[in-house]
């Protein structure tokens, strides 16, 4: 309940601030907290009807909700995109009317949306699942935006050779848009951490190793419950990784802190998710763990072959 508090608050700030803001900046405003609205309600929705039926799982989550229903995203990019690009010309032009720009603003529109769209598309934006908020990442998005303002300003150059446009709402529109399209990005993901922190069920666990294998077995642990163990903490014997999170799941020592973090009788198990880890740190690790009565167990990753599968008799009809 505390998130609707903290919607009100915002709503409240938005209305206070709109009472001494130029119209222009006060559509920006409006803008962004109707198409937060509009995406918080497009989730819920998803969770009632998810409650509504007979599914014992989570509810989705929003990379989850993105990935299934890619037109959400598309839908809430091109929100995104607009909004940039109404606000480029309101910040490059402050003080002039709507009718001082709106015919190269409507003349445009289209095209920047489209091939914002297209750039985004193109770099595979929508061909990826976000669960993380990474350096991979912001190249994929700086180079849909990229690909998309070169197309936008090639069409717009073919097509009315620049004549009442200006070269710098296009620089604008695509910092503008990169701050929105990453900031709704940690946004969502920041939302799916938390919800999967949420999710966990089961007796609290330790993950020794926080490399790709511990991330992981994190994200194993996190969403599927049936496993009955939920992942409270990351060990990593580099100091590097320290304060780090894995899925939202923070680093919070190494191995000098294991007997420390076993003696409070929290943790129940113990998971060493790395084959890097030598025999004897294994050993030692594993007796501490004894001492505590801690379960430790390994992860092995492991490929089964399918055996014979009989054949299937179909039917006959009558």
């Amino acid at each position: 309940m505390h998130w609707l508090y903290g919607l009100a608050a915002l709503g409240g700030v938005v209305a206070v601030t709109l009472q001494g803001t130029e119209v222009g900046y006060a559509a920006i405003l409006i803008a962004l907290y109707l198409i937060l609205l509009t995406s918080i309600a497009i989730v819920l929705g998803h969770v009632e009807a998810h409650a509504a039926e007979a599914d014992r799982g989570a509810p989705p989550l929003v990379s989850e909700l993105a990935y299934r229903n890619r037109a959400y995203e598309v839908l809430f990019d091109v929100s995104l995109i607009a909004l940039a690009y109404y606000a480029a010309f309101r910040f490059r032009f402050p003080g002039a009317g709507v009718g001082e720009f709106l015919h190269p603003f409507a003349a445009s529109f289209p095209l920047v949306i489209a091939c914002q769209i297209a750039g985004l598309a193109l770099a595979g934006k929508y061909r990826h699942v976000w669960r993380s908020v990474g350096t991979a990442e912001l190249i994929l998005i700086l180079k849909g935006i990229a690909l998309g303002s070169a197309g936008s300003v090639l069409l717009v150059l073919g097509l009315y050779r620049f004549e009442r446009f200006s070269r710098l709402v296009f620089a604008i529109d695509a910092g503008l848009l990169l701050l929105l399209l990453v900031g709704a990005r940690i946004a969502a993901t920041s939302v799916d951490q938390h919800l999967r922190n949420r999710r966990g069920r089961g007796r609290p666990a330790l993950v020794y190793g926080a490399g790709a294998g511990g991330a992981l077995l994190v994200r194993v642990l996190l969403e599927d419950a049936s496993l009955g163990l939920h992942p409270v903490g990351l060990l990593d014997d580099d100091p590097a990784k320290r304060r780090l999170r894995l899925e939202g799941v923070p680093v919070i020592g190494g191995f000098a802190q294991l007997d420390a973090l076993l003696a409070d009788g929290r943790i129940r198990e113990v998971i060493v998710s790395t084959r890097t880890l030598d025999r004897t740190r294994l050993a030692q690790a594993a007796e501490i763990c004894k001492t505590h009565e801690v379960t430790i167990r390994a992860m092995r990753f492991a490929l089964d072959e399918i055996g014979p599968i009989p054949a299937i008799r179909h039917a006959q009809g009558r």
